[in-house]
């Protein structure tokens, strides 16, 4: 299975081995899905500041399996510091989503949601 060009949000991400991360993504068509990232924690790579939360991305990842490798990151949008209060809210919400959703189930319109409460984070609505 191959997906190019997912609009997606990074909603956790942890390390695995030395350079690499376990990444779990809340996509539009996809739902939330698991891609392991090589090499994004290596110093030299271009990819490593993209792979933060909150930040709307384009995504693509080939693969069979319950963990794609990721092919291809970009921002969409740029890149916003959330206050501390601000951080908290938005981290509660991405927690929410990991435990209540489930893998590959699609939820576009709760999609949209997220980034309109994002943007209301943001400005401090």
């Amino acid at each position: 299975m191959r997906v190019l060009s997912q609009p997606a949000f990074l909603l956790h991400a942890r390390p695995f081995r030395e350079t690499s991360l376990i990444t779990e993504l809340f996509t539009r068509e996809y739902g939330r899905t698991g891609v392991l990232a090589r090499g994004v924690r290596n110093p030299k790579s271009r990819k490593r500041a993209l792979v933060m939360p909150f930040q709307p991305l384009l995504v693509g990842w080939s693969g069979k399996g319950e963990l794609p490798l990721l092919t291809g990151i970009e921002a969409t949008g740029e890149a916003r510091e959330l206050m501390p209060e601000q951080r908290y809210a938005a981290f509660y919400m991405n927690e929410l989503l990991l435990r209540l959703l489930h893998r590959h189930d699609a939820h576009e319109e709760l999609f949209d949601i997220y980034g309109g409460i994002l943007n209301d984070i943001y400005q401090g609505v």
